[in-house]
Parts: C-alpha cells; sequence; structure tokens
C-alpha cells in the first residue's frame, strides 16, 4: 500500500554481496588456481629465479625415490611430477608418494593456496638472475640499473610479493625456505620440510635425492634439453650461487627498498 515501508530481507542482500564478492575473487586469481582444486595440493611458491627449477627437481627426485620408481626428474618431465600452474592449469592427480599433487606457481599471495613451501632468495641475487633471464627472452632490455628500477620487474615487485607472503590476508598454512639454506645446508633444509609436512624420510634418500639434483647434474640435463629442443636458446641452471656483485650504486638502491624485509629473513646482510 502507498506510503507502507518495503521490508528488505537483511540476510539475503548479504549472502548476495558475499557472492557478488566471491566470484571477483574467483575472476582475479582464475588464471593462477589449478583445476579441482583441493585442500591437499600442496604449493611451491617464489619470485621468479629463487631456485624453484632446483628445488622441485629435489622434491620430485625424492618422490621418485620413496616410490621405487627407476627415473629421474629432467628438464622435459619435471612439470609432470611436479605441475606448472602457469603452463597448464589441468593438473592431473598423482599416483606417486606423497599421492597428491604438488604444484608450482610465480603467483603473489592467493587465497586459494592453502598449505605452501615459500622459496625465498635474497634480492640481491634474485635481481641479478632475473635480470639476465629477461635479457636473454627479450621480455626486458635495457642495463641493470634500469631493470631494478622497472615498475613491472624490479625489486618492488620482489618486495610486494614477498609481503603479500610473509603478511598474508587471510590464514594458510607455510614452510619458509630459504635458497640459501639450500645452498649451505641441502641436507639438513629438506629434512626440516619434511618434518613439517609430516613424513619421515631417509636421510641416505634425501642425500641421493640431492645429489641427482645438484647443479652440475642440473648443467648436464639443461644442456642435453636444449640439444634436442630447437627453439630452446636459454638456460635455467646458470651459475647455482647464492652471491653476486653489482654496482655500488645498485647494491643501495636495492638495500634501501628491501631493508625491512632482509631485518626479518636475512639479518646477516643488514648493515651495522
Amino acid at each position: 500500500m502507498r506510503g507502507e515501508r518495503v521490508k528488505v530481507d537483511v540476510s539475503l542482500f548479504s549472502l548476495a554481496k558475499k557472492s557478488v564478492a566471491k566470484y571477483y575473487q574467483q575472476l582475479k586469481y582464475q588464471d593462477t588456481v589449478p583445476n579441482s582444486p583441493s585442500n591437499s595440493d600442496l604449493f611451491i611458491v617464489e619470485f621468479p629465479k629463487s631456485g624453484i627449477t632446483w628445488f622441485s627437481t629435489i622434491i620430485a627426485n625424492t618422490c621418485l625415490l620413496e616410490e621405487g620408481v627407476n627415473k629421474e626428474a629432467t628438464h622435459f618431465n619435471l612439470e609432470q611430477l611436479i605441475g606448472d600452474v602457469h603452463q597448464n592449469m589441468f593438473i592431473s592427480e598423482t599416483n606417486l608418494f606423497p599421492y597428491h599433487r604438488i604444484i608450482k606457481s610465480h603467483d603473489a599471495f592467493n587465497p586459494y593456496y592453502r598449505h605452501v613451501i615459500y622459496l625465498v632468495r635474497n634480492p640481491f641475487s634474485v635481481m641479478s638472475s632475473y635480470h639476465h633471464f629477461a635479457l636473454s627472452n627479450n621480455f626486458f632490455q635495457g642495463d641493470f640499473e634500469t631493470f631494478i628500477k622497472d615498475e613491472r620487474l624490479g625489486v618492488m615487485q620482489w618486495v610486494n610479493h614477498v609481503n603479500s607472503w610473509m603478511k598474508p590476508n587471510r590464514p594458510l598454512k607455510m614452510h619458509c625456505l630459504k635458497y640459501e639454506d639450500l645452498i649451505d645446508e641441502p641436507q639438513l633444509t629438506i629434512q626440516n620440510l619434511y618434518k613439517n609436512l609430516g613424513w619421515s624420510i631417509a636421510s641416505e634418500r634425501i642425500e641421493t635425492s640431492i645429489d641427482k639434483s645438484n647443479f652440475q647434474n642440473m648443467k648436464k640435463l639443461n644442456d642435453h634439453y636444449k640439444t634436442y629442443c630447437p627453439f630452446r636458446k636459454y638456460d635455467f641452471v646458470r651459475k647455482g650461487k647464492k652471491d653476486t656483485e653489482m654496482p655500488k650504486e645498485c647494491e643501495d638502491y636495492i638495500y634501501d627498498k628491501t631493508e625491512e624485509i632482509l631485518k626479518v629473513l636475512y639479518p646477516e646482510l643488514v648493515r651495522k
């Protein structure tokens, strides 16, 4: 009737609002979420050039050894063992140890990633490696100083990526693993990871997996793959070092932008 107030069902309005928000969230992350996402999915996440290929090879070789499969992780077959959500979102289930999907990603914080191994590398080494990779793949042309200041690729992208995972918008299960620890103490670093994952892996098996995935063998596998892949012109395996040299002004710029993160993750790099 005229003059009467229309009653609004607040609960239905709130539900509709949540549905719209969920829809837009799904749109935002649809390109970095695998098919049929599951709570059992384990994601290996990094900022580009933080060592994910090497680390994934260690994990893949450990899975094969645990399963007793006479097979070795290579540059050709790695994505069949450790799925890459940026290459193909249709990642199949696996019957191999640990009997659920392991998926790698370069995404910043993603609310659909519940169990995450976050691989981090110090920003000086990352920027040097990423610059070389960008030049080799022709998606950046310019010197190192220009690169680290680039809004799309430079050091502030590293800062934003790390902060998004170190200060997530919602709770998640995370194991933070430093590239430098993987170089200095690979056996202990992998053992500590599997302890968190709940698996008791024999130390000899971890040692074998690390040996299969060492720098020399990775380099040989990289070169072998390039021989039979006509369009592969660049090297994923380059130096395998944790430190790098650069002009003082570039080092100062990176330090100024990353000091707060260095205090937490790399206190040994904080200047006195």
